[in-house]
């Protein structure tokens, strides 16, 4: 199934493919990241996204060890954990499983983007006509960003999108 997700920021982005990268001016510099709010940032990217994120948004972050930590908003909280003896079967199901994980954080209180899992593309194909655009295509099972496209404004694009994420999983977010 792919997932659908309304981009809530609706910044205008193209979606990502390899071809754009490549005709990109990426090879032509060397990437510095010095100007980067994370750079010299003590911690793996993801936690930091999600931890500086979250207080962005004036959420409490707090850190128990290297790889766990808890968000607290509007007095309920997400516990997360890294790779660790601490992390439970569910929380794995839940972090491989990105519809339950939008659904235990809305749950408890976490603001997430709207959407939708379908397994077929018709049904998501009339779903996206009822968003605002762009949106965002993603396998529902997955990891690393694998599979996602981001900036869909276009049924043409959404289908394009549609085969790259089904290619990772067979359920669409």
């Amino acid at each position: 199934m792919t997932q659908i997700v309304e981009n809530v920021n609706a910044k205008q982005s193209p979606s990502f493919s390899l071809d754009n990268l490549l005709k990109s001016d990426l090879f032509e510099r060397e990437n510095s990241y010095l100007d980067s709010k994370y750079f010299g940032m003590k911690g793996e990217i993801d936690q930091l996204l999600i931890t500086e994120t979250a207080k962005d948004m004036g959420m409490q972050v707090d850190y128990y060890s290297k790889d766990l930590y808890k968000i607290t908003y509007q007095g309920k909280y997400v516990l997360f954990c890294g790779n660790s003896a601490l992390v439970s079967e569910a929380y794995r199901a839940c972090a491989q499983q990105k519809h339950l994980t939008k659904d235990l954080l809305a749950r408890n209180g976490v603001p997430v983007a709207t959407g939708r899992v379908f397994d077929d593309i018709k049904a998501a194909t009339d779903y996206f006509s009822t968003l605002r655009h762009p949106v965002v295509i993603k396998p529902v099972t997955g990891s690393h960003g694998r599979g996602i496209t981001t900036g869909i404004t276009s049924v043409d694009a959404l289908q394009d999108a549609w085969k790259t994420a089904s290619a990772k999983s067979n359920k669409i977010k």
